[in-house]
């Protein structure tokens, strides 16, 4: 999980998402913030194309069940 972690923060602070201004503060660029908009865009469109049809009971259904999936896998790992 630590190295998953670290290469993640190295991958926002070299592809200019983020900066280090000190050595316990990370913050977004400007760069940064625009694509995390673009993002976020991206991100709601997939998910009403994906949720059509499916109703609030459905979904908590699905969530409910792919989380105990996961468990169990996790649980033999």
């Amino acid at each position: 999980m630590y190295f998953a972690a670290t290469s993640g923060l190295l991958f926002v602070l070299a592809d200019g998402w983020a900066q280090c201004p000190s050595p316990d503060h990370l913050a977004l660029t400007d760069e940064g913030r625009d694509r995390l908009v673009k993002v976020a865009a991206q991100v709601n469109t997939f998910r009403e194309v994906s949720l059509t049809g499916i109703t609030d009971d459905e979904y908590r259904t699905a969530v409910s069940v792919l989380e105990r999936i996961t468990q169990n896998l996790e649980s033999r790992a």
